[in-house]
């Protein structure tokens, strides 16, 4: 399974980017999917919220280039990490500690047509089922 970001109805359905199914009347399994989904992308915006709330640059658009931004982003994290660290012996993952960590910029959804491929369908459709099998929660 890919790494996949987490969006909303608003995004394209794709391999690395994925949605909530759409409409009423989904079955048990798309429910369970839509609302880990919503759980996990909840998550994710609370944490950024609250990296957000320490570095304030994060609070608006970066006006610098691509390259330039992912630094700031990734020095912000970094910081935020060596803080909790210092201070409260959190862990930092060690792709962060030597520097191996891995831009990911590259892969960001571009938009464009909400016709999904059947790649991406299948990799929507194979977290369904863990969510419901290997992965299930009661």
């Amino acid at each position: 399974m890919p790494f996949v970001f987490l969006g909303d109805d608003a995004f394209s359905l794709k391999v690395n980017f994925m949605k909530p199914y759409p409409g009423h009347g989904l079955s048990r399994e798309n429910r369970i999917f839509n609302y880990r989904l919503s759980r996990a992308r909840r998550v994710v915006e609370n944490a950024f919220g609250i990296l957000a709330n320490r570095f304030r640059i994060l609070l608006t658009a970066i006006n610098l280039d691509v390259d330039k931004a992912e630094l700031i982003a990734y020095a912000c994290v970094l910081l935020h990490n060596f803080l909790l660290d210092k201070y409260q012996n959190w862990y930092i993952p060690s792709s962060f500690r030597d520097g191996t960590g891995v831009s990911n910029l590259e892969s960001v959804p571009q938009r464009g047509g909400n016709r999904a491929s059947n790649d991406a369908l299948t990799v929507r459709n194979k977290c369904s089922l863990y969510f419901i099998t290997i992965g299930a929660v009661e």
